[in-house]
């Protein structure tokens, strides 16, 4: 477990700089764990990890600046791994000049990045672009407090959080979104890619360092063979990179093909980790993919001439105790509980080394691209119109539904004549209360993702369903700040890492989606290390079955939690929809059953567990 807390302030404001001592003197009584890893006049920051491997701290050398995390060099190959950084003079001068943004330039990884200027009396605080450290913003008295875990503020004594509604009903709508709101109207988010300027201790401007669409259009790959050997440089090397310092790890292996390149690159990295997989199944028809997760270790152990344990455990619908979910510490914003449960609620919970190094496929659906529509041939005619390469790849795209002629009619008139449409991630509407939902639409500026938020006019240089895949790219698998406290895991996506999302960004649709392929890139790219049997699969294990049976066995919980809770006292969701979904709980399959416990029930435990201290709630009214 790893988490900062750090105090930005007036040095000169004597009010603010005696409660700065009184913060410091809780923190250290409080949480003796946590060391002093900075002190400046107007900035001191603490940090605890018991986990060096996963989380370190790079002092810069004779300047008031430090970076809480893990960081690389951005040179790779697939033989030797990208190096460790250290913050020596050259370093550190770039780091101060740059107010951070060389860290985004020149590295990689997963950090917070403190940076004192006395001159200008200015904290900078950059967030990397993966955002794999959580990193909010609070105030006390004249004092600026940035930190990853709520629940030390909580332990410092923090008693005046209120909940968001508004930004209830918005992740009720568009969840898991990296907005700067969250869910406690006291604490904001620093985006993943951000800096905060804090001025004398108080936010003056945010400045958003990564333009992921410049980097996008810029330097597009449009070669398929250039973009395959890209991808199986970066994928392997950023995979080596985070796995080094972790002899022993765990790998929660599907069976489809995300894990099991995965799996194909720990067992090729350099460090050679001792490696576990995990491996969930359940009887009900399409779930049971034990035969490829078995294919996929196989196939690895073959290529990389070394061996892997594979651990296999029955998912059990009544083992899932959803009163758990009252235990989950409290966060600024809500995590995807039931999946944790779900999924992490038997096997074992660490490695053999003692700690909790787990690794996930997570993001590989939104980076490699797993779309069945014509989305290639809209991309295509939005950046070279009628292109000699346009009737191949609309034939393509036919092949996921429609006529030839009708699919290039509609790119046609798409990418040449209605390049002001957008596209929606956002549809998730049911059981919501007319009158909140309206309220959102009135004031949705405010729950843009913060990287589209932060480029000017992104759609007059990327086509919306290109757009549309670096907003799957950006929405946020990492659920730190609760898990790693609830089971003393650490979890780790390299697909999410900043260099492997900055090269498919460069990836028109068109090569992603080449011969109507989904995760077309990274199927060959990995070809040499895969089972045939594995790349060849286009399907993905479905749980309705699974997830229908423990919304029965969960019924009365459900039905208690949503008609005695805050969303239907607060007019969020409609009683009668909430009424009428329940009482099908039982008599139907019907999809809309599953909703239950998605997004609705992640925000109804959310709330409940602020309850118990935060301010009463106030109504949602549009602002």
């Amino acid at each position: 477990m790893y988490r900062y807390v750090a105090f930005a302030w007036n040095h000169e404001n004597p009010r603010a700089t005696q409660e700065v001592r009184r913060l410091r003197r809780e923190l250290e009584t409080r949480l003796p764990e946590i060391r002093n890893v900075l002190g400046a006049q107007g900035l001191v920051v603490y940090c605890a990890s018991d986990s060096p491997a996963s989380c370190d701290v790079y002092p810069a050398r004779g300047e008031p600046a430090v970076v809480v995390g893990k960081l690389f060099h951005r040179e790779m190959n697939e033989v030797e791994l990208p190096k460790r950084v250290e913050l020596d003079e050259t370093t550190t001068r770039a780091v101060m000049q740059s107010q951070g943004r060389c860290l985004l330039d020149r590295f990689w990884g997963g950090y917070v990045a403190f940076i004192h200027d006395e001159a200008r009396r200015s904290t900078f605080v950059v967030r990397d672009p993966s955002g794999d450290m959580p990193c909010f913003v609070t105030s006390v008295d004249e004092v600026s407090v940035v930190f990853s875990c709520t629940e030390d503020c909580i332990a410092l004594g923090f008693r005046r959080f209120s909940m968001n509604l508004q930004y209830a009903t918005a992740f009720l709508v568009r969840p898991y979104f990296d907005v700067r709101e969250t869910g406690l109207n006291e604490v904001s988010l620093v985006a993943p890619g951000e800096c905060l300027e804090l001025r004398a201790g108080v936010e003056h401007q945010r400045h958003y360092y990564w333009n992921i669409v410049d980097i996008a259009a810029d330097n597009p790959i449009e070669e398929l063979k250039d973009a395959v050997q890209a991808a199986r440089k970066t994928v392997l090397a950023c995979i080596g990179a985070i796995g080094a310092d972790h002899p022993q790890l765990t790998l929660r292996l599907s069976g489809g093909l995300d894990s099991s390149i995965m799996l194909a690159g720990l067992m090729r990295a350099p460090s050679q980790p001792d490696v576990t997989c995990l491996h969930y199944f359940d009887d009900h028809a399409g779930a049971d993919e034990r035969p490829f997760a078995r294919l996929a270790v196989e196939g690895a152990s073959a290529t990389s001439g070394r061996a892997c344990k594979l651990l296999e455990y029955r998912r059990i619908p009544t083992s899932l105790d959803f009163e758990q979910l009252a235990r989950f510490p409290r966060t600024a914003c809500p995590n995807r509980y039931v999946a944790y449960l779900t999924t992490h609620c038997i096997g074992p919970v660490t490695t053999g080394d003692g700690h909790g190094a787990f690794f996930s496929g997570s993001g590989g659906d939104g980076t490699f691209v797993r779309l069945r529509d014509a989305s290639a041939v809209n991309d295509y005619v939005w950046r070279h119109g009628l292109g000699r390469h346009l009737p191949r790849i609309a034939l393509e795209s036919a092949q996921f539904g429609g006529t030839f002629y009708g699919v290039l009619a509609r790119a046609i008139r798409n990418g040449m004549f209605a390049r002001d449409r957008t596209l929606d991630l956002g549809k998730l509407h049911h059981m919501i209360d007319p009158a909140a939902f309206e309220a959102i639409h009135a004031d949705a500026d405010r729950f843009v993702p913060a990287w589209k938020k932060a480029v000017a006019a992104p759609s007059t240089r990327l086509s919306p369903e290109k757009l549309m895949h670096i907003e799957s790219m950006s929405v946020s698998w990492r659920t730190m700040d609760p898990f790693e406290r609830v089971r003393g895991r650490e979890w780790f996506a390299p697909f999410t890492a900043q260099p492997v999302v900055e090269l498919f960004a460069r990836m028109p649709m068109y090569v992603l989606m080449h011969s109507a392929q989904d995760r077309a890139v990274a199927r060959r790219a990995f070809a040499p290390y895969l089972p045939a049997g594995l790349l060849a699969r286009r399907t993905k294990s479905y749980m309705d079955d699974f997830f229908l049976n423990v919304t029965r066995h969960n019924a009365a919980f459900l039905r208690e939690t949503f008609l005695d809770g805050v969303l239907v006292k607060e007019r969020i969701l409609d009683r009668r929809k909430v009424e009428h979904t329940l009482s099908r709980v039982h008599v139907d399959s019907d999809s809309l059953v599953l909703k239950l416990i998605g997004p609705q029930l992640v925000m109804e435990t959310w709330l409940r567990n602020w309850q118990r201290t935060v301010q009463p709630v106030a109504r949602a009214t549009a602002a």
